[in-house]
């Protein structure tokens, strides 16, 4: 982990429609992230930043979504995305709250952004009665699988796929 940029405290809060463009830039970095991840599976919009900030735009009026960011030093340097998804017969689940995004800036990580997204995430799901809190990570994501199992979270499900050939 990179060493704390400062010892300023890191201050969780709601995000606001004005604020959105800089939550899309960080939620950029993390597509692109799963982009190098597998290229196959996640798709390159030509216009993603524009298409998280309307994402975002719509979903923190949403009363089952709560977008979250980490602010420190008076800059916005992580976020986390969560939603109330209902049940699903499909899925074989009740409605549980789902940790879509979760981000923080390279240059702050080791300053306790991330624990206290998380923490504001388990605050989420019990606002929302939530017996679970459910993410994906990618496996090659090894820094983040370990954060993940550290804090308590344990695998679930594996996604497969399979790339149909013209």
């Amino acid at each position: 982990m990179n060493q704390p940029a400062s010892t300023a405290e890191v201050v969780i809060r709601h995000a606001t429609p004005e604020e959105t463009p800089k939550v899309a830039s960080l939620a950029e970095k993390l597509c692109r992230q799963h982009l190098s991840y597998h290229p196959t599976r996640f798709t390159d919009f030509a216009d993603l930043a524009e298409r998280l900030n309307d994402l975002f735009l719509e979903e923190i009026p949403n009363p089952v979504t709560r977008i979250l960011v980490a602010e420190h030093e008076n800059e916005i340097v992580g976020y986390v995305f969560l939603k109330l998804e209902p049940d699903s017969i499909v899925e074989i689940s009740d409605a549980r709250v789902w940790l879509h995004d979760i981000y923080v800036e390279p240059a702050v990580r080791g300053l306790g952004a991330g624990k206290k997204l998380l923490d504001a995430a388990v605050d989420v799901a019990r606002e929302f009665n939530s017996k679970t809190l459910m993410l994906q990570v990618w496996p090659q994501n090894r820094l983040a699988k370990d954060i993940f199992q550290q804090y308590g979270f344990r695998p679930t499900m594996q996604e497969m796929m399979l790339e149909i050939e013209d």
